[in-house]
């Protein structure tokens, strides 16, 4: 079984999740406490309770600030925020139900 998704794998060091490379280099440093593969670029992290997405460099591009974070696909993902499941773009707007 390949657990990379886009040449990227999940790891657990000290309790903490990041993501290696295919040569097993640690790409994304263990720092978040859940996380879900890479799709279309970025993945959904969560840190104390709080979900958000970061690039396959570690970066963070639309902040922690989901109850969750589902993985992208088709250009969009869905998020729970304030107990409401809403769909985002790759930028963090919201496209689905569209905000008032």
């Amino acid at each position: 079984m390949d657990c990379f998704y886009e040449d990227l794998c999940g790891v657990k060091s000290d309790g903490k999740f990041g993501f290696i490379d295919r040569t097993g280099k640690m790409v994304v440093k263990p720092q978040f406490d859940h996380i879900q593969e890479f799709r279309e670029g970025l993945a959904p992290v969560e840190i104390d309770g709080k979900w958000g997405y970061i690039d396959n460099k570690g970066n963070v591009v639309i902040p922690l600030e989901y109850d969750y974070a589902d993985v992208f696909q088709g250009g969009v993902a869905q998020v729970k925020l304030n107990g409401e499941y809403v769909y985002i773009d790759r930028t963090g707007r919201r496209v689905w139900p569209k905000a008032e």
